[in-house]
């Protein structure tokens, strides 16, 4: 058989490839060991560099494999002796601070635990899981109770009547002095009123003895530390994120328990700063790794998804070539926006039916026979325009909150921007506007949910820019496919002259930019209007028109 049938799929297979694919698109709990087995690290050390004692904050686009590391990192640890705790918090979605710190500390707890056979009642961890207990049973009753409850408070004591005291002393250095006292018998006195005892004043008298217990556990473990693994950090309220981390790093610092937290990079807010701050200070009490490998690196990123890809692949024992043509290769990297590996997994899984219908029906692309097929450029194109609206729906709402409204705003702001320009698929923001002004902010969470892809830093390539740094962004692929299947992409790279024609100032997006050209329009007919009255009023010369002629 030669090279080029080969590299061919048969309509068999779909079923098989699309099974593989299925198990493939989500990372859960109940992770099997084969997504372990053929796990590849987005950056080499990356894993070693998580499991070091610190406390890491990972972020990332949705569909980066977060989720997989986390899972990754938490059987490493089980496999070294180290207590984990892996925590969930969509499940935990829509609860108020301080209830959100209570569920989460309860599955913490739950998970820490030492287990103890049945047969052993006596021993250090027994002792240690009867604590562990009482205080998970103590969370629980904070959780159940009201927001306050009154407390009831007792004072006694006894008290000399008649009591007087005098004393005396003389200067120059010496002192000298003299008492008396003189008093009736003892009196017996109590005082009882009610005081309110609020969810955090309770919590907060916890905090030392959930500390001691956390120091306890470590100590009783071969590793000596224990790890608490965060996952979608960002389903508590952003207000109320600083101060679930201010409570956790307080409990566990200086105790070997490192926290591991995890969630979209723009929907996470780990500090408040304020007097006193509250929360963990990246830099300080927290390390930022990003798993991002955006378009900027399009040779790494497609290197990576490949090979996720091929590990996916490899139990039918089929790859790359024999499902995507090499053009179907590059584009599904744009698709996808970089190394987003949820998002390319389901490209593929949804341009393989399309490709096999168009094989069914005996498309003039087909290669081999009627069954023979693989994938193209075009399949990719229509199966990346049937995800934008997830991407703009599902994505967008879940994980924007409250700022679904703004984003959604912004997002069709930029869309009727690249039309403006030629439909252009780029677009450029000044540096300075996405780290200082509030648009900025919307922008960048709009590249956190993959509907903006950053390319590259570089400054215009007109006089007026110098010296002026933007952001290149290219607008997800999927909304140029649904006005052309088949549009060209500039091939940014490959070489470093297709990276500079995007350098283009007029593509430099700004907030106002549509009231800037309809305050041109309504400008525009009083500066012809002139003219013309001139015009009609001259003389006319042989062979020349009035703006009314024309």
């Amino acid at each position: 058989m030669s090279k080029n049938v080969a590299a061919q799929i048969s309509d068999e297979l779909v079923g098989p490839i699309k099974k593989v694919l299925s198990a493939a698109y989500r990372t859960t709990e109940g992770t099997d060991q084969a997504v372990i087995d053929r796990f590849i690290e987005p950056r080499v050390g990356l894993l070693d560099q998580l499991m070091s004692g610190a406390n890491h904050l990972i972020e990332g686009r949705r569909g980066t494999g977060k989720s997989t590391v986390l899972q990754v990192l938490r059987q490493r640890a089980l496999d070294a002796s180290i207590p984990v705790a892996f925590v969930d918090m969509e499940k935990h979605k829509h609860r108020n601070y301080p209830d959100v710190l209570v569920e989460l500390l309860i599955d913490v707890l739950n998970e820490l635990k030492p287990e103890v056979p049945w047969w052993a009642v006596i021993g250090e961890r027994r002792t240690v899981k009867t604590e562990f207990n009482r205080v998970i049973r103590e969370l629980n009753l904070i959780l159940s109770d009201p927001e306050s409850i009154n407390r009831e408070v007792k004072r006694s004591g006894n008290t000399s009547k008649g009591f007087k005291a005098t004393a005396t002393a003389s200067g120059n250095g010496a002192i000298s002095g003299s008492a008396s006292a003189s008093g009736e018998a003892a009196q017996e006195w109590a005082e009882t009123g009610t005081l309110a005892y609020t969810k955090i004043q309770r919590l907060r008298d916890l905090a030392p003895r959930l500390s001691r217990m956390l120091s306890t556990l470590v100590k009783a473990t071969p590793a000596e530390k224990s790890i608490i693994f965060i996952d979608d950090f960002y389903y508590i309220n952003t207000n109320d994120q600083p101060h679930v981390l201010d409570y956790l790093h307080q409990v566990c610092k200086g105790t070997s328990v490192w926290i591991k937290i995890c969630g979209v990079g723009s929907r996470i807010r780990p500090y408040a700063d304020g007097n006193p701050p509250v929360g963990m200070e990246p830099g300080n009490d927290v390390i930022r790794l990003s798993l991002d490998v955006t378009l900027e690196n399009f040779v790494t990123a497609k290197r990576f998804l490949e090979q996720v890809m091929e590990g996916i692949l490899a139990p039918l024992k089929l790859d790359i070539n024999s499902i995507l043509t090499s053009g179907a290769r590059d584009r599904i990297i744009l698709a996808s926006g970089g190394a987003v590996a949820r998002d390319y997994i389901n490209l593929v899984d949804d341009a393989l039916d399309i490709a096999l219908q168009e094989a069914i029906q005996g498309s003039p692309r087909k290669t081999q026979g009627a069954s023979s097929f693989r994938i193209g450029t075009e399949d990719i194109m229509q199966a990346a325009s049937r995800r934008l609206d997830k991407k703009e729906e599902e994505d967008l709402a879940t994980d924007a909150h409250e700022n679904y409204s703004a984003l959604r705003v912004r997002w069709n702001h930029i869309r009727k921007f690249s039309q403006s320009r030629d439909n252009t698929k780029f677009v450029l923001f000044k540096q300075e506007d996405l780290g200082q002004t509030a648009w900025g902010a919307e922008v960048q969470q709009l590249l956190n949910l993959r509907l903006l892809h950053r390319i590259a830093t570089a400054v215009p390539n007109t006089s007026g820019w110098r010296g002026i740094k933007t952001v290149v962004v290219m607008i997800d692929l999927a909304n140029s496919a649904r006005q052309r299947l088949n549009q060209d992409v500039i091939p940014f790279w490959t070489k470093q002259a297709e990276m500079d024609r995007l350098r283009r100032a007029e593509w430099v997006y700004t907030p106002d930019f549509d009231a800037d050209e309809a305050a041109e329009s309504d400008s525009q007919p009083k500066e012809r209007e002139a003219p013309a009255r001139r015009q009609r009023t001259s003389k006319q010369s042989p062979g020349q028109s009035s703006l009314f002629d024309e």
